[in-house]
């Protein structure tokens, strides 16, 4: 019982320290933002009917 607690111990932390490895890193791109891409046409937003922006700074997720 003992030698299976050990080789499961160990495999379990081969998976954890390969899964933690530095890999690729995602790079930041300085490419240019798409020409196709429409800002938000409306300035108040349609279910609260406040002024977009009022709560404090906008996430941009493109």
């Amino acid at each position: 019982m003992k030698k299976w607690t050990t080789l499961l111990s160990g495999i379990a932390a081969g998976f954890l320290f390969a899964g933690c490895g530095g890999g690729e890193e995602a790079a930041a791109t300085s490419a240019a933002v798409d020409p196709n891409v429409v800002a938000y046409p409306l300035e108040t937003c349609l279910v609260g009917g406040s002024k977009l922006g009022s709560m404090g700074k906008p996430h941009t997720f493109v």
